[in-house]
């Protein structure tokens, strides 16, 4: 059993029921026309004239893809555009694992750290855990993190880790465990936003010590879930 229906935004919503009339699925997607991508400056993702945009789903993973082929077809688009979906959804999972062309597009995120020691004092239960989870486990020493006019120093031991604002320089660290000195980009190791390693490389950050080692082990990518992120 299948139906549309409108949502409280007037959008488009498609619901599909088991025999018994209980909810199997629903998706709410409409088709777009002629939308420019400010990004991009050109038409749509693949410079199309059409595309259904997916708002929402749930349900079986090859159901809802069978409804958005059906739609889009329907209403004559080449191609389907998701909105905010996360990498780790199942949906997300199963069509970076099917033969289709996939662009991933972000827009404009500016996250800034006002104050660092808050920050990591907030954070030090959540490192201390992913530390003792990895192959560092029996690590000990201390983490400078600097970040412009702000830095922080972490005493990593086996009870925990302590956290002290305007922590040693990064010289003075080595000798006891490590450095990390950027700029602003240190707020993206706090959201999981993208790979450290590569944070760094584009940054231009110094590491010091054991930061190389350290750095993948407390800030691993955690694709968090931007407004407006769309694949």
């Amino acid at each position: 059993m299948f139906h549309q229906y409108r949502t409280p935004v007037h959008q488009v919503g498609h619901l599909w029921r088991n025999e018994d009339g209980s909810a199997r699925g629903y998706l709410v997607a409409d088709p777009v026309h002629e939308w420019r991508s400010p990004d991009l400056g050109r038409l749509n993702h693949g410079g199309y004239r059409d595309l259904l945009w997916h708002d929402e789903s749930a349900g079986d993973v090859e159901e809802r893809l069978a409804v958005l082929g059906r739609l889009a077809r329907e209403a004559g688009c080449a191609e389907v555009a998701f909105d905010r979906l996360h990498r780790r959804s199942p949906l997300g999972r199963h069509l970076r694992q099917m033969r289709c062309r996939i662009e991933e597009g972000y827009r404009g995120y500016v996250v800034r750290i006002i104050n660092l020691t808050s920050v990591f004092a907030k954070l030090a239960p959540e490192l201390a855990r992913r530390l003792a989870a990895s192959p560092l486990a029996g690590w000990s020493g201390t983490l400078v993190v600097a970040s412009e006019s702000q830095r922080v120093l972490l005493r990593i031991g086996p009870d925990g880790i302590a956290v002290e604002g305007n922590g040693a320089s990064g010289r003075a660290a080595r000798s006891t465990g490590g450095a990390i000195e950027g700029g602003p980009e240190i707020a993206q190791f706090v959201v999981g936003a993208d790979d450290p390693a590569e944070i760094v490389e584009r940054a231009g950050m110094r590491l010091h010590g054991d930061a190389a080692r350290l750095l993948p082990v407390l800030f691993p990518p955690q694709d968090p879930q931007m407004e407006n992120q769309d694949v």
